[in-house]
């Protein structure tokens, strides 16, 4: 079951550097995440949803439902 990462951030139109520095990461990093060398933590992972607005679940590959609820979404209930 493969990752969606750089699927998620293309949808969003965003290059890999301005991901990277928006999630506080190098490119390098970044890359490695996409390419499936490395994993990033979970803390990581929520920002990225969060970023490319859709739910850990489609980033890690478990559904097709890009539909996300973010941080301040849920904090504001």
């Amino acid at each position: 079951m493969p990752r969606k990462f750089k699927e998620a951030r293309q949808i969003n139109k965003l290059k890999v550097i301005e991901a990277a520095a928006r999630l506080g990461v190098s490119q390098p990093t970044l890359s490695a995440w996409e390419g499936e060398r490395k994993s990033p933590g979970l803390d990581h992972l929520e920002n990225m949803a969060d970023l490319y607005g859709v739910s850990t679940d489609y980033l890690l590959g478990f559904s097709d439902i890009k539909l996300s609820y973010t941080k301040s979404d849920l904090s504001e209930k």
